[in-house]
This record gives C-alpha cells, structure tokens and sequence, in this order.
C-alpha cells in the first residue's frame, strides 16, 4: 500500500490538501523531527481498524479468563451445572407464578386448567393455535 510521508510542518501549512490524500484511502504518516507520530487515515478505515483491535482484545481477555478459571469452575461436572441451570429455571418460573397471582388478584381474570389442557394438546397439531382467552 502506497503512503505518504510528510512533516508536521507541511500538515500544518497544507492540511486540506493533505487530508484529501486520506479521504481517498491513501495513508499519511506524520513526522516530527524526522520520526513517525501519527498516521492520517479515513475514517471508516480507522473505524474497522478500532473495531478489528477491540474484538482482538475482547478474545484475548476471554481467552485469558478461560486460563485463570479456578479449579472448581474448570472441572464442574455436566450434571453440577445442570443443578445450576435447573435452579436459575426454577426461580424465575418462581417469579413468573408470583406475578400471575398478582395478576390474578388484582383482575380476576384466570385460564382453566382444563382449557390449557385443550390448547396443549391442539398445538401439538397446529403449533399456530392460539392461547385460550383469559377470563372471569
């Protein structure tokens, strides 16, 4: 890839016709006392360049946090984090009976177990039937 090389100096003096270089995807690197300082480039290539380095970082981190995993974490059986997951299952279906009960307190409106006995067994031959209407 061709790149220009120029001063600060010359940025400083020139920088509309420097920046155009850029903007037509050709990179300019900025020197200061005959080192590089800073690379002009456009901005959806620094953009991608920015999000290329954060999900490089993001899989390092991650690959990091898979070495220093404790012990115990690493050698959970599938049956432990079964338990786990069955657990987190059980208390949100908590929640969600707690809040049909509010629910149901404050409206009176209900589904009978025989019309959700009926609903499940038609969708077990129209997945597209719908759910009984709640009622008084």
């Amino acid at each position: 890839m061709k790149m220009q090389i120029v001063t600060s100096g010359k940025v400083q003096s020139n920088f509309g016709a420097i920046a155009e270089i850029a903007k037509f995807g050709e990179p300019v690197t900025i020197t200061q006392y005959g080192r590089p300082t800073l690379l002009l480039i456009r901005y959806q290539d620094g953009m991608d360049a920015l999000r290329e380095l954060a999900a490089k970082n993001m899989t390092s981190w991650q690959d990091g946090r898979a070495q220093t995993a404790p012990d115990a974490a690493r050698h959970i059986s599938e049956e432990a984090l079964n338990a786990i997951i069955n657990k987190e299952i059980e208390q949100k279906q908590i929640v969600l009976a707690m809040k049909s009960l509010e629910h149901y307190d404050a409206t009176g409106l209900h589904v009978t177990l025989d019309e959700m006995k009926a609903w499940l067994k038609a969708r077990k031959i129209d997945r597209n039937t719908p759910v009984p209407a709640c009622h008084i």
